[in-house]
């Protein structure tokens, strides 16, 4: 399978650019296969796990309308309104049960599988094109991680896929450097790919751009190696210039509407932000995750992935595909070092979930290195890795939970009497109760300290709305008092009380006239119920 240099050069950048395009009927049965795979592991118990917080809260933003999406949610939520718009849309068709709800972000990571075959399918050539893609795709298909993400009423799945699709259309513009910066015959097929793989290129970086604001980390992490390819390797020809000035002011446009925005939020966010700075041991656990799994077989996964992947960036350098192992590298690993330092001395936004893609070039990588080994030894450890990818999914469908708002609720509905108050400590909770409130008919009253989050219950909340996330002072103990004043029966539930109320101000307030009856903790979550003090010489 090893060719020379220049062969291989050849091969990659002549066959290998567009031998996704030549699909023998074998290569399309074997990546259905990966696909059914795929979308088996993401549909399986896809609604087993209830809702959490966050997806309360796209479920309560798909209810309300286009023009309050488009206008007033921009002002205080940092997400972007497009996924809000497709679930909205989405929801009419399927309902709102956590299946339908999940399943938009599930149809997103099922649509990137064949992505990552296309690719695979570029960095070889006809022989070793469909090995590489099927391998990166399978690891896809079987990552837990992605999986995870895939059955998360979020717009993380969403993410993914416009990385993907933007990783697509740039890695054959710079494999097929010859048709970029010739010129093609307007009717020619040529030229219309070029059209097509450019219109991929912009359409992709603005979704990037429409499903979080942190994806503008990965445009720049895309955007590096595509000015050097035409700097070094293009030779800073004028046709692939224009070419991708016109793509990248097409990007730029479908874009546009959400820019003020953005740069809103980048200057306020910061004042009431919820995210800490990561410190060693986040940023370690994170890298495992993305890179590996946290299961047992993960550290074993993990070696695998960073030793082939290593071996493969190597490999393009030696074969003088110096821009496609610098795209490797800067999506893989760029976007991680750059959300780190902009913690540390500007916001913190470090999270595992906006970071999700960068495993993308790491699963193609993996799949290129098995392919530069012998084949005999690459075919049996491809399908061992593959068997640990499916042993961790196993382990993560066994372990994995999310937050029981469900049965949070059925405990505050048997524990209090109706109109009777629940205290929601940061107020924003009100997400994950809402949604089984309205479904098991809930009658208490649910109340935000130390305000009541502005959007539930409102249907036109006032323009400059924001939500409540700073810390509980004395000052915002008057309403408390209020609150609970006459009441028989208290609920008070602490989700991050460490952020939002370190103090436990709430509860002292509170014991000033009840006395607690019941603490219960759900992971992250406590639920403590109180009941009131009895006056003394009241039953005499």
């Amino acid at each position: 399978m090893r060719k020379s240099k220049n062969s291989a050069v050849t091969a990659s950048t002549d066959e290998g650019g567009n031998s996704f395009l030549l699909m023998r009927t074998s290569e399309v049965f074997a990546l259905l296969l990966v696909v059914v795979g795929g979308t088996v592991a993401r549909l399986y118990h896809i609604g087993w796990q209830p809702l959490w917080v966050d997806e309360g809260f796209s479920e309560w933003a798909a209810r309300q309308s286009v023009w309050y999406l488009w206008t007033v949610l921009p002002t205080f939520e940092p997400h972007p309104p497009l996924y809000y718009t497709l679930l909205k849309g989405w929801s009419a068709l399927f309902g709102n049960s956590e299946i339908a709800l999940r399943s938009l972000s599930a149809l997103f990571s099922i649509s990137t599988i064949p992505l990552l075959f296309g690719m695979g399918k570029m960095l070889g050539d006809r022989r070793s094109g469909t090995a590489i893609g099927l391998l990166a795709a399978s690891m896809f298909a079987l990552s837990p991680i992605h999986v995870q993400y895939a059955q998360e009423a979020r717009p993380y799945a969403m993410l993914v896929f416009s990385v993907a699709l933007t990783l697509f259309g740039a890695m054959w513009l710079i494999l097929n450097r010859a048709q970029v910066c010739g010129l093609a015959e307007k009717t020619s097929p040529e030229r219309w790919r070029i059209q097509q793989m450019l219109g991929l290129f912009a359409l992709g970086m603005a979704l990037i751009m429409w499903s979080h604001n942190v994806g503008a980390l990965a445009v720049f992490a895309i955007a590096l190696p595509v000015v050097y390819w035409w700097f070094v390797e293009a030779k800073r020809c004028p046709r692939a210039l224009v070419r991708l000035l016109v793509a990248i002011a097409i990007a730029i446009a479908l874009f546009l509407p959400n820019l003020g925005p953005l740069l809103g939020h980048v200057g306020h966010v910061s004042e009431s932000f919820w995210i800490t700075r990561p410190d060693w041991g986040d940023i370690t656990l994170t890298i495992t995750r993305l890179f590996g799994t946290n299961t047992t077989e993960g550290f074993t996964i993990f070696v695998i992935f960073w030793s082939l992947s290593v071996f493969a960036i190597s490999s393009f350098w030696q074969r003088g595909l110096f821009s496609v192992a610098l795209l490797l590298v800067s999506v893989g690993l760029l976007p991680i070092l750059l959300e780190v330092l902009v913690s540390y001395f500007a916001m913190p936004i470090f999270l595992e979930r906006t970071l999700l893609y960068v495993n993308i070039p790491l699963f193609l990588a993996v799949a290129y290195g098995f392919t530069r080994m012998p084949e005999k030894f690459w075919k049996g450890a491809g399908v061992v890795l593959v068997s640990l990818l499916v042993i961790a999914l196993g382990s993560h469908f066994r372990g994995f939970s999310k937050e029981p708002w469900h049965e949070i609720t059925s405990h505050l509905s048997r524990s209090l009497e109706p109109g009777q108050p629940v205290l929601l400590v940061p107020a924003a909770i009100s997400w994950g109760l809402e949604y089984y409130a309205v479904q098991q008919g809930a009658a208490f009253r649910r109340v935000g300290v130390p305000a009541d989050w502005p959007e539930p219950g409102l249907s036109r909340p006032a323009f400059n709305a924001v939500p409540v996330k700073k810390k509980i002072g004395i000052k915002d103990m008057d309403r408390v008092a209020q609150l609970v004043k006459g009441s028989q029966s208290v609920g008070l539930l602490l989700r991050r009380p460490d952020l939002y109320d370190p103090e436990s101000l709430t509860m002292q307030e509170i014991l000033k006239t009840h006395d607690i009856q019941e603490t219960k903790k759900y992971g992250s979550i406590t639920l403590i119920t109180f009941t009131a003090q009895k006056i003394k010489g009241a039953d005499k």
